[in-house]
C-alpha cells in the first residue's frame, strides 16, 4: 500500500503536506469568518465544521502514513530523512536551509498534536453549541497545529522560532478571542508582551549558537543552526554553554507558564473550550519540550542549569497546585494543572530523562484534553455555568461525560494501571537515584496536590449532592454525540496507552523509551540501573499509595463533605487568598514588565518621539517654516515696479560685497 501510494507522491512532499494541509484548513476558516461574520451561525457553520474535521482528521492520516514509513527505516537511520525545500538564507558565512526533519520525538509530537486536533475540531460544534464565531475558533485551532507542527518538525533553529514565535501569537489571539471584552482584550495584549521575553531570550542563544559554531570554523555549507550540528559541533558551544542553556531556559519558562510566568495560561481560559484546551495542554508542552530535546546537546553541558530547570518545575508545579486547589473556576482550575504537569515535564528534562519528559507530555496533553472536554460538557449543559459549588451531581445525567472525566483524573493523578502511572514514578526513580531529594519532595507533593485537585473537580461537578434547582437538573442531557466520540476516543488511549512504558521491573518492555531512546542515546541520565530492585518497588508502592489517598480524598471531600473544605479554609485564610490570587504574579508582572513597557510606549515612543520630535519638529516643524517662508514671499509681492527695483539693487550690493570680501 505504501509503495503504491509513493508511486503517486514522493516522501518530501508527503512530509511538506503535513504543513500545508492545516495552513490550507486555517485559511479556509478564517475566510468563511471574515466574509460571513453577520451570518456565520445559521449559514456558514456546517461548512466550518467540515472543513475544520476534514483537515485535521487528514494532517493525521499523513502523520499515520509517515508513522508507518518510518517503522520500515533501519533503527537510526530515520533521523537522517529530512525535506528540504529552498535555502532560505545563503551568504559566505552563513546558510540556512528551510527543511523538515522526520525522526523519533517529531513523529511523536506530531502525531500527539494532529489527533489531539482532531479531537477539538470534533468536540468544537457541541461545544460552541448556539454561539457565533466557530469559523474562527477552527482557524485557530488549525493555525496553532500549523505552527507547532512546524516547530517540532524543523530541520534547524531558525525555521523553528518561526513555528515558536507563530504559536506565541495565537496564544495572544486565544487569550484575546472575545473581542467584544475589554478585559479579554488587554489579557491578549499582556499574553503578546510576556510572550515576546521568551522570543527574545531564544533569538539571543541563536546569535550566541552562530557565534560560536562560526568561531569553531564550521564550514557554512554544513547549516550552522541545524539541529544536528548542535550535537556534532558540541565542543564548540563549551565557552558559552551555560549563557546558551540559561536563555533557553528562559524561553522555555516562558512559553510553559512557568513561575514567574504562571499567570498568563488562565488568560486563555477565556476563548472557547476545545482551542483553549488545545493550547493549554498540548501545544505549548510540545513546543518547549522539542527545543529542550533537540538543544540536549547544550544542556549536558550546563549540569546547574539542567538543576534550575527542574528546581523551577518543581516550583511551578507546588505554586500552581496550590492555586488549583484554591480556585473555584473549573477552567481556571484546569489550567492550573496544566501548568502544574508541565512543571513536572520540566522536572523530568532537568533531570535529564528526556524522554520520561516526552512520554509524560504526550500522556499529560491527551489526559488534560479530555477533562477539559469532559467538563466543556458539563458546563454547556448548565449554560455555561463553571464554578464548582453551582454543579454536582451530573454524574447521574450525564454518565459517559463524567467516568471519562474520571478516567483521565487518574491519569493525570498516576493512579495504576492508566498511562501517567508509568511517567510520574520514573520521575520519582530518577530524582532518587541522583540524590535530588527536594526535587524528589517537590515531585511527590506536585503529585498528590494535583490528584487531589482533579478529583475534587470530578467529585464537585459529577457526584454527590447537587446545587442545580431540579427543574434545571431534570433539563441536563447527555454531551452531543460529536463530543462523546472524542471523549470515549481519548478514555480508551488514557486506558492502555501505558502499556507503552511499562517498565521493565514490573515485567514490560518500555517500548516507548527504548524507541525514542534511540534518538536521543547521549541522554544525561540513565540514573534507573543504580537503584536496586527493591527499592524500584518500594518507590513504586509509595507513589501508588501517595496518589490512590490523595484522589480518594479530594473525591471524597467535594462529593460528600464539602463544609469540611470550608472549615479548613477559614483557618488558613491569608495562604488561601495568596493562591487564589495566584502568588499575585499577575500583578507583579504588571508592576515590573507590562506597564512599565506601556509608560515607555505611550511617554517616549509616542509623545516624546512621534508626536513632539517627528509630528512636531520634523513634520511640522518643516511645513511652518516653509509656510513663513511663503508668507515672506507673499508680503514682499506688492506689484510696485521701484519696490522690485530696490530688492534688485540690494541683491547686487550684497552679491558685489560677498565678492570683494571673498
Amino acid at each position: 500500500m505504501l509503495e503504491s501510494l509513493y508511486q503517486i507522491v514522493s516522501l518530501q512532499t508527503l512530509i511538506w503536506c503535513v504543513l500545508a494541509v492545516p495552513l490550507t484548513s486555517s485559511a479556509c476558516c478564517a475566510f468563511i469568518a471574515m466574509a460571513g461574520a453577520r451570518a456565520e451561525h445559521e449559514r456558514f457553520r456546517p461548512l466550518s465544521v467540515f472543513i475544520g474535521v476534514v483537515g485535521a482528521l487528514l494532517t493525521v492520516a499523513i502523520m499515520i502514513v509517515l508513522f508507518w514509513t518510518l517503522m520500515g527505516f533501519e533503527v537510526g537511520s530515520a533521523a537522517a530523512i529530512t525535506g528540504p525545500l529552498f535555502t532560505w538564507i545563503a551568504s559566505k558565512d552563513f546558510v540556512v536551509d528551510v527543511g523538515l526533519r522526520l525522526d523519533q520525538l517529531s513523529l511523536t509530537l506530531g502525531l500527539t498534536l494532529s489527533i489531539a486536533a482532531l479531537f477539538a475540531q470534533m468536540a468544537l460544534p457541541g461545544a460552541m453549541e448556539g454561539r457565533r464565531s466557530l469559523a474562527r475558533a477552527a482557524s485557530l485551532i488549525h493555525a496553532m497545529l500549523f505552527f507547532a507542527l512546524m516547530a517540532v518538525l524543523a530541520e534547524n533553529l531558525l525555521f523553528f522560532i518561526v513555528g515558536w514565535m507563530g504559536v506565541g501569537l495565537c496564544a495572544s489571539l486565544t487569550a484575546g478571542f472575545v473581542s467584544s471584552d475589554r478585559d479579554g482584550a488587554q489579557h491578549g495584549v499582556v499574553v503578546f508582551v510576556v510572550d515576546r521575553i521568551g522570543d527574545a531570550a531564544l533569538m539571543a542563544a541563536c546569535f550566541l549558537i552562530v557565534g560560536a559554531m562560526a568561531a569553531a570554523d564550521v564550514p557554512p555549507g554544513d547549516g550552522a543552526l541545524a539541529f544536528e550540528n548542535v550535537v556534532q559541533y558540541q565542543a564548540a558551544f563549551l565557552p558559552v554553554a551555560h549563557v546558551i542553556a540559561l536563555l533557553l531556559l528562559v524561553a522555555v519558562a516562558v512559553r510553559s507558564a512557568q513561575v514567574p510566568f504562571l499567570f498568563w495560561l488562565p488568560s486563555t481560559t477565556r476563548s472557547p473550550v476545545p482551542v483553549a484546551a488545545f493550547l493549554q495542554a498540548v501545544v505549548i508542552g510540545a513546543t518547549a519540550v522539542a527545543l529542550v530535546a533537540r538543544m540536549d546537546g547544550i544542556f549536558a553541558l550546563a549540569p546547574s542549569v539542567l538543576k534550575a530547570m527542574a528546581l523551577l518545575g518543581g516550583i511551578t508545579a507546588l505554586a500552581a497546585g496550590a492555586t488549583a486547589l484554591a480556585s473555584t473556576d473549573v477552567r481556571r482550575i484546569l489550567a492550573q494543572i496544566a501548568a502544574a504537569e508541565l512543571g513536572i515535564v520540566l522536572i523530568a528534562a532537568g533531570l535529564g530523562v528526556f524522554t520520561t519528559a516526552v512520554y509524560h507530555l504526550v500522556v499529560v496533553a491527551l489526559a488534560l484534553l479530555l477533562c477539559m472536554l469532559a467538563a466543556a460538557g458539563a458546563m454547556r449543559a448548565l449554560q455555561g455555568e463553571s464554578d464548582l459549588f453551582g454543579m454536582g451531581g451530573l454524574g447521574q445525567r450525564m454518565p459517559i461525560t463524567a467516568w471519562t472525566f474520571v478516567i483521565a483524573a487518574a491519569t493525570l493523578a498516576g493512579v495504576v494501571p492508566l498511562a501517567g502511572f508509568a511517567g510520574l514514578s520514573a520521575i520519582l526513580i530518577h530524582a532518587y537515584a541522583r540524590g535530588e531529594v527536594l526535587i524528589w519532595i517537590m515531585t511527590f507533593a506536585a503529585m498528590g496536590m494535583i490528584a487531589f485537585a482533579i478529583f475534587r473537580v470530578a467529585g464537585a461537578i459529577f457526584f454527590g449532592r447537587t446545587e442545580i434547582e431540579l427543574d434545571r437538573f431534570k433539563r441536563v442531557t447527555e454531551s452531543p454525540v460529536a463530543m462523546v466520540v472524542p471523549l470515549m476516543l481519548l478514555a480508551t488511549a488514557c486506558l492502555f496507552g501505558g502499556v507503552l512504558a511499562v517498565p521493565e521491573i514490573l515485567g514490560g518492555a518500555d517500548r516507548f523509551g527504548v524507541w525514542l531512546g534511540e534518538l536521543l542515546p547521549g541522554e544525561v541520565s540513565r540514573g534507573m540501573n543504580n537503584v536496586s530492585r527493591a527499592v524500584q518497588i518500594i518507590l513504586y508502592v509509595i507513589a501508588v499509595l501517595w496518589t490512590v489517598h490523595c484522589s480518594i480524598l479530594g473525591w471524597l471531600i467535594y462529593a460528600q463533605r464539602r463544609d469540611w473544605s470550608e472549615r479548613l479554609l477559614r483557618r488558613i485564610a491569608p495562604l488561601y487568598h495568596s493562591a487564589r490570587s495566584g502568588w499575585y504574579l499577575e500583578e507583579i508582572a504588571q508592576t515590573l514588565v507590562v506597564r512599565p513597557i506601556g509608560w515607555v510606549a505611550r511617554v517616549i515612543l509616542w509623545k516624546l518621539i512621534d508626536r513632539t520630535f517627528l509630528s512636531g519638529i520634523l513634520i511640522g516643524g518643516s511645513a511652518r517654516a516653509i509656510g513663513f517662508f511663503a508668507s515672506v514671499a507673499a508680503a514682499a509681492q506688492t506689484g510696485a515696479v521701484r519696490q522690485y527695483l530696490l530688492y534688485v539693487l540690494i541683491g547686487a550690493v550684497v552679491v558685489v560685497g560677498v565678492l570683494v570680501l571673498g
